[in-house]
Parts: structure tokens; C-alpha cells; sequence
């Protein structure tokens, strides 16, 4: 088995890769060409914590894969989360487990990123994040190498110090060179006048309120994954000239962005996008907001991964474990 470690995929995983990496699998889920079985969604009563289990198969390249994401509470601790995944080559036989904590969060930018490239103005200025944790970098990573015109972020956290903080280590970021970073004191003049808005939290209830949302932007929201939270209002939704998602079973039902207006019949479930459909057939970008939801997308994590472990194929990256040695 080769197991690759932080430092490893640190070394070897690129914003283009990811992004290349996204655009391949939604355009394979989009085509069939992958199996992607329901997570599994478990939860631990004490300490508080919960547990992803994800599984995909890349049918082109022989691939399974399932990624292990966890998340614990323990009482006057900082919050844990922690992320893993299996691959295993059903053609070669050949087993590899990566740290998937920078899969994840690079994944998950490229995902925005990808949205941004067919739904965001095309001249678009001003990104606001709403949230300063690791997604909240990558995302702004991400949405810098899609943008060209991109000029100015501004960042909101509800801790003066982690937003401070945040927004000074945006500015050292050599991709952003040339971009001013601002931290914000208010959720609102963070979002208000941006032309992308992205939510990176983990907040139950909107925290992009509808007035705040200027009205071409487009609005993101990657932090929430729970059936009847949801980070973006109703009403942004519901006025958006494009509803897409990175897959229609987990961006609908997987968290209540979208789940919740569909229910109350504010939007109709057939006219949100897959990432997949955009890809495929870029469109006009037309007038209006835009609205992206990703919960995560398995087969995408799978794709990196594959990527990563061609790398480490050529550049001899890793460590192999016997794990059936005997003696």
C-alpha cells in the first residue's frame, strides 16, 4: 500500500489540478461514468461528533474509493475534524490511503471555482467570504485563479482575531499579490456590493441575508451539510436566474439551501443545475443572481486522488507499507 501524508499531497496538489481534476469528474458523473452510492451519515452522542463515509467508483479508470471525514466536539477542546481516503486500482490490484484533509479542501474550492468560471460576472471585482476557516482559504484560492479582474477580497469572521488574522494571511498568499484583502466587521459589508459571495461556515441559519446580495452576484454556499440547515437564504434562491448544485441527490437533499425552498415550492427541483450541465453546455451567463450549493462530491475527492497518485508514481512521493508482510 502507498500511503501518501500531508506533506506529500502538499507538495504535489495544485489549484489547475484540482480544478482539471472537478471539471473531469462532473463531466464523467454527468455521462454515467460514475457510481456514486449514498454517504453514510453517522453521529456520536459523547463527545459530539459525526461521521461522512463517501463512496465513488471512476468507472473510465478502474477506481474505488471511499473518504472518511469526521468531525468531534470534545468538551473544551477545539472542534476536530479529521479526513481519509481508500483507493484501491481494481485493474492492478494496488491499494493507496491518503490524508485527505487538503483533498478536500482544495476539492472543494475547485468545485466554486469551476461554478465561478460559467456563473460569475465575467468582469467580476470583489469576493466576499463569510467564514475564516481552512475551506474559506482555498476557496478564495480558487476563485483568484478563475478571475481574472479579481481585485479586492474582503473577509468576515465573527472573531475580531481570526478575521484580522485571516485576512493578513490572504494578504501574504503570493497568488494574491496583487489583490487587497480587507477584514470586515459585519456580515453585510462583506457581502453587500461583491460580486461573488461565498459561505464558508458552519452556521444552522442563513448568514447571506437576501437584502445584502447585489444582483448579479453569485452566491455560494459550501459549509453546511445537514438536511435543514442552510447558509444562503430563501429568497436569494428563489429570485436566482440559475440554481446549480456539484450533484442533484447531495447539493438538494444533502443540505437545506436548496432542499428548503423546493419544499416550499419557491423553486421547482427540475430546474436546478449539475455542475455536470454547465460544463457541458456553457450558457450566456444572462441577468440576475446565481446560486451555487456544494455538499461535497465523492467522485470528484476519487479524481484528485487518481492525479495525486500518478504524481507520486512519476516522482517517487510516499511511503509503501506491506500491510500482509508475514513474520
Amino acid at each position: 500500500m502507498l500511503i501518501l501524508g500531508r506533506n506529500d499531497i502538499d507538495a504535489l496538489l495544485t489549484m489547475e489540478l484540482a480544478i482539471e481534476a472537478v471539471e473531469a469528474a462532473v463531466l464523467a458523473y454527468r455521462y454515467g461514468r460514475v457510481d456514486l452510492p449514498p454517504r453514510t451519515h453517522l453521529h456520536v452522542r459523547e463527545p459530539s461528533g459525526e461521521v461522512l463515509a463517501m463512496p465513488a467508483v471512476l468507472q473510465d479508470e478502474s477506481l474505488f474509493g471511499v473518504k472518511m471525514w469526521s468531525r468531534v466536539e470534545p468538551p473544551g477542546a477545539p472542534v476536530r475534524t479529521t479526513a481519509l481516503m481508500m483507493v484501491v486500482d481494481a485493474a492492478t490490484g494496488r491499494e493507496a490511503l491518503l490524508d485527505a484533509d487538503a483533498i478536500t479542501d482544495v476539492r472543494t474550492g475547485a468545485m466554486t471555482a469551476v461554478a465561478a468560471r460559467h456563473l460569475a460576472p465575467p468582469d467580476a471585482t470583489t469576493v466576499g467570504v463569510i467564514g475564516t476557516g481552512l475551506q474559506a482559504r482555498t476557496q478564495v484560492l480558487a476563485l483568484a485563479a478563475v478571475l481574472p479582474a479579481l481585485s479586492r477580497i474582503r473577509v468576515h469572521s465573527r472573531t475580531p482575531a481570526r478575521r484580522t488574522g485571516f485576512a493578513a494571511a490572504l494578504a501574504a498568499e503570493p497568488a494574491l499579490a496583487d489583490v487587497r484583502v480587507e477584514a470586515e466587521s459585519s456580515a453585510e459589508a462583506t457581502v453587500r456590493e461583491a460580486n461573488v459571495v461565498v459561505a464558508a461556515t458552519t452556521a444552522t441559519q442563513p448568514v447571506i441575508r437576501d437584502e445584502w446580495v447585489d444582483g448579479t452576484a453569485l452566491v455560494c454556499g459550501v459549509g453546511t451539510h445537514e438536511p435543514h440547515d442552510r447558509e444562503i437564504e430563501a429568497a436569494t434562491v428563489a429570485r436566482a436566474g440559475v440554481v446549480a448544485v456539484d450533484t442533484k441527490p447531495t447539493g438538494i437533499h444533502g443540505a437545506g439551501d436548496i432542499s428548503l425552498p423546493i419544499a416550499d415550492g419557491l423553486i421547482a427541483e427540475s430546474s436546478v443545475l449539475d455542475l455536470g450541465d454547465l460544463v457541458e453546455h456553457p450558457r450566456a451567463r444572462g441577468e440576475g443572481v446565481a446560486v451555487f450549493k456544494s455538499v461535497g462530491f465523492a467522485a470528484a475527492d476519487l479524481a484528485v486522488a487518481a492525479r495525486l497518485l500518478a504524481q507520486a508514481g512519476d516522482t517517487g512521493a510516499g511511503v509503501k507499507v506491506d500491510l500482509r508482510g508475514k513474520g
